[in-house]
């Protein structure tokens, strides 16, 4: 019984020092390029990541960002969030009809002004609820990057398969 009991309250501490945001959408790098639930969101000219792959990752975000604001009570106004998996799209507010693929492949004007609009709802968000966000991690300090425009911690958002060193830094940073 006293096993039992052991193990249990083990469990019950392990649980409460986790937090679900982190065991359902873990965050790390492999190497240069960043991971969301095990999905890398990136490429290099030495590591050709799948675009299946990508696209499950930036799906992986989109579901992340729309669960961290409906645990905080936060709607987007600026823009929508159609959270789709590898096929999730970004609209305006005021044009939920007009959507924006964040996927590949699709028109690479189309993907960029995803990728801009998705990188503007995460600093809004952020910068409206830092003090909340930091909580809802357990207080745990997280790495803000600046962004202005289209380029977070100095590296553009926008993808280019000319610049994907670039790019693929502005994804580890997001």
């Amino acid at each position: 019984m006293h096993n039992k009991t052991a193990s249990i309250q083990k469990l019950l501490t392990r649980l409460q020092e986790s937090t679900f945001i982190a065991e359902v959408f873990p965050i790390n790098a492999v190497d240069e390029i960043a991971t969301i639930s095990g999905f890398r969101l990136g490429r290099t000219q030495r590591v050709d990541v799948p675009t299946e792959e990508i696209n499950a990752a930036l799906g992986q975000v989109v579901y992340l960002l729309c669960v961290q604001a409906h645990h905080l009570g936060y709607v987007f106004d600026k823009c929508y969030l159609h959270a789709q998996g590898a096929f999730s799209k970004i609209s305006l507010a005021t044009d939920r009809n007009t959507k924006y693929e964040l996927y590949l492949p699709s028109s690479e004007d189309r993907y960029n002004r995803a990728l801009t609009m998705l990188l503007e709802t995460v600093n809004l968000f952020v910068t409206q609820h830092l003090v909340k966000y930091r909580k809802l991690l357990d207080g745990k300090e997280v790495q803000l990057y600046p962004i202005e425009g289209d380029k977070i911690g100095n590296s553009s958002i926008r993808y280019s398969s000319e610049s994907l060193e670039q790019w693929t830094r502005a994804c580890k940073c997001l």
